[in-house]
């Protein structure tokens, strides 16, 4: 079971940054076995945290999913594949709750969805519930992952976060469900990405550095992913090309920015490599459903440390990954303090809360270098604090 506390942070799904940081203890799951624990069950246990810590008569929160890294897992998904054993790490997992207001306005009604087979299924909702709540509610019934889901009324696409008034949807009123194709969910039918090994550091070359390679050969310090570029109008056509992340986190399942630097065409990921930096990831492999994570590495020296995917068993396959990295004289954790913020779009992504940023004047960047949400980094130092830790940067603080 847990050798100790599971800090769960949860959020609103339609807001940016954290509301709170629930615990889980072993106690919660009444004595069953790590086998015999599932999403549903930590979901349903984190709901019920959740409510009774911030739910009052008018809005009751629900907790709908669990992201790690910000993907989406089954809730039919078992607990111990996401569990590492190792210890130190940063908030993996975030848990979403969908807002339920209730009120003279809400009415209690039930709506109809007619499935891809011409099947009817009932759900029980109320008229200020969005679309998404009811998506949520056909997945429980169909086991449909709600963002493949496509629901339509009259003829129009439904948003998931607009209310279902806002639609002039009523009781007895029927929807359409469609599916769309969308990688990015845990535990469904397998959705895996092929990606380097990052586990198995017998990978890792040393290459040299050459004053004559050619532009989309060149790294920076940090991360960088590299992929074949496929467009035959490019320069670069059938080459192995180099996108550099630097010290931006790379999630292999929700990144889809990786480019070709000369025709910044779309790039598939396929291996990466460090310069001049620490480095360590996080990842659940598709082949054993075996969650696993490393220590931080230290890519030293005037050196490209280079994953080579063609050797035996290079490449595998991914359920989830994320790779972080830091700068080497960053080796300790970074205290939360205000600092010149680095530059970062409002669309970038807070790695705490995986929502975007939105504003800079809500954003907070540590000693580190990293970028999160003041609200996200306040909820996770109330809980170092609890816990009698150092706020500490949650996605480079120190690893014993």
């Amino acid at each position: 079971m847990l050798a100790s506390p599971l800090p769960i942070p949860w959020k609103d799904v339609n807001h940016h940054g954290l509301h709170g940081v629930v615990e889980l203890y072993s106690s919660d799951f009444r004595e069953k076995k790590m086998e015999e624990i599932y999403v549903r069950d930590v979901i349903a246990i984190v709901n019920n945290k959740v409510q009774n810590s911030s739910s009052n008569g008018k809005i009751l929160r629900e907790v709908n999913q669990l992201l790690l890294h910000g993907v989406r897992i089954n809730k039919n998904y078992p607990l111990k594949n996401i569990i590492p054993e190792l210890t130190g790490s940063a908030p993996r997992l975030v848990a979403t709750a969908q807002v339920r207001v209730k009120g003279r306005h809400a009415t209690a009604m039930t709506v109809f969805v007619i499935t891809l087979s011409g099947k009817t299924i009932t759900i029980n909702c109320l008229s200020t519930d969005t679309v998404n709540y009811v998506k949520m509610k056909i997945e429980d019934k169909e086991s449909i992952a709600p963002e493949v889901q496509r629901l339509v009324y009259a003829g129009k696409l439904l948003n998931d976060q607009v209310m279902l008034s806002s639609y002039n949807i009523k009781g007895g009123n029927t929807l359409h469900l469609s599916l769309r194709i969308r990688g990015g969910s845990i535990g469904h039918s397998p959705v895996f990405r092929t990606f380097v090994d990052v586990s198995n550091n017998s990978l890792i070359t040393a290459r040299e550095f050459s004053p004559d390679a050619p532009k989309w050969r060149l790294v920076s310090k940090g991360l960088n992913i590299e992929g074949l570029c496929r467009n035959r109008e490019c320069l670069a056509y059938r080459e192995m090309v180099i996108h550099c992340k630097k010290f931006v986190p790379f999630n292999l399942m929700r990144d889809d920015d990786i480019e070709c630097p000369i025709c910044h065409c779309e790039v598939r990921p396929v291996t990466c490599g460090f310069y001049g930096c620490a480095w360590r990831f996080e990842g659940v492999t598709g082949s054993v459903n075996l969650s696993i994570s490393s220590q931080w590495n230290d890519a030293s020296g005037h050196v490209y440390h280079w994953f080579d995917p063609d050797k035996v068993n290079g490449s595998v396959e991914w359920a989830s990954l994320l790779i972080l990295t830091k700068p080497r004289q960053e080796m300790k954790a970074a205290q939360l303090c205000l600092t010149v913020p680095t530059t970062f779009k409002s669309s970038d992504t807070c790695t705490i809360c995986w929502s975007s940023f939105s504003s800079p004047t809500k954003c907070l960047t540590p000693h580190c270098g990293h970028t999160f949400h003041r609200e996200c980094s306040k909820e996770w130092a109330k809980w170092c604090k609890h816990r009698k830790t150092q706020p500490s940067c949650p996605i480079c603080r120190k690893t014993n």
